[in-house]
């Protein structure tokens, strides 16, 4: 895998880390354009924090980060917010921010737990505990 071609999705907010061995590992399981397609959402919202000024930031992403950019996202930002855009890309983007954030292991939830994944997305009954 050429991680090059997903250098933002391998990012935690704005800032680098270290790829284990485990990350590799995961990002095997992912098919190359599924991952181009997270790290196309992922640079999405780094244009957007760009716009907003706010250029250092770490995961988790707050709700209200979520709604700002899908408002942003949503109007098209590179035509003056004169046309909308497909409900379909805003799915894609908020599946790749989902991706993301479960790549990088972050906390989700208020018991510091991460909803497991498998396959085509059905949640295991299981959730593992996250680790930083």
């Amino acid at each position: 895998m050429n991680y090059h071609i997903i250098a933002e999705f391998l990012l935690n907010g704005s800032e680098r880390w270290t790829i284990t061995q485990a990350n590799e590992r995961a990002i095997s399981g992912w098919q190359e354009l599924t991952l181009v397609s997270y790290n196309a959402a992922v640079k999405k919202f780094h244009k957007f924090k760009l716009s907003i000024g706010e250029y250092q930031y770490e995961l988790p992403l707050t709700p209200n980060n979520i709604y700002q950019f899908v408002a942003w996202a949503g109007r098209g930002e590179d035509n003056n917010g004169s046309t909308k855009i497909l409900a379909s890309s805003l799915t894609k983007y908020l599946h790749g921010l989902k991706a993301w954030h479960t790549f990088t292991a972050r906390k989700s939830g208020s018991d510091g737990c991460i909803q497991v994944y498998i396959g085509c997305g059905h949640p295991i009954q299981t959730r593992a505990r996250a680790t930083e």
